[in-house]
């Protein structure tokens, strides 16, 4: 019995020894959170074709609305009025965004869900066939359906809403 509790009392000044070296060691990030980075450090930063993230603009992009003189990310050329605005107020070229839009559904700046709802390859909401590039007719909320099945259902219906969450069209 005298050994269990001699036991039991260097087991209790080990792990008080150990809690008091943890306590006295300075706080650090753990290895998954990593401290943010003053804006003074973003001269290293370079992008695999040698230009400074500072030069392209595309860090800044990502708290702010993109505007006409910013970098595009895709192509890294300028962006001027002809640029396609997503819903999450960011922006690409017409032809960045037509390829953009068929290979991923987030927005490559900020990644939020904004791109496209509906694939090509989905059925169509109206009709319930495949939907191919040609024939599909995006809506303001991103919902596609074919190109006819939509004048139809305008017709039909009497409605400017989209079938399946009732945006306006």
């Amino acid at each position: 019995m005298v050994y269990v509790q001699v036991l039991m009392g260097l087991a209790a000044v080990l792990l008080g020894a150990g809690l008091a070296i943890y306590l006295s060691t300075p706080n650090r990030a753990p290895p998954h959170q990593h401290p943010r980075r003053r804006r003074d450090d973003d001269d290293d930063d370079t992008t695999p074709f040698g230009s400074s993230v500072r030069e392209l603009g595309v860090r800044a992009q990502r708290t702010r609305p993109t505007r006409v003189g910013d970098t595009c990310c895709i192509c890294l050329n300028t962006l001027d009025a002809t640029m396609h605005v997503m819903n999450c107020k960011h922006a690409l070229h017409l032809d960045c965004f037509s390829v953009l839009k068929h290979a991923r559904n987030t927005c490559p700046i900020c990644f939020a869900r904004v791109v496209r709802h509906s694939q090509p390859g989905d059925q169509c909401t109206i009709c319930l066939t495949a939907m191919s590039n040609d024939d599909m007719q995006y809506m303001n909320c991103e919902h596609a359906i074919h190109k006819k099945c939509l004048l139809e259902y305008k017709e039909k219906m009497q409605s400017n809403t989209c079938p399946l969450c009732r945006a306006n069209i």
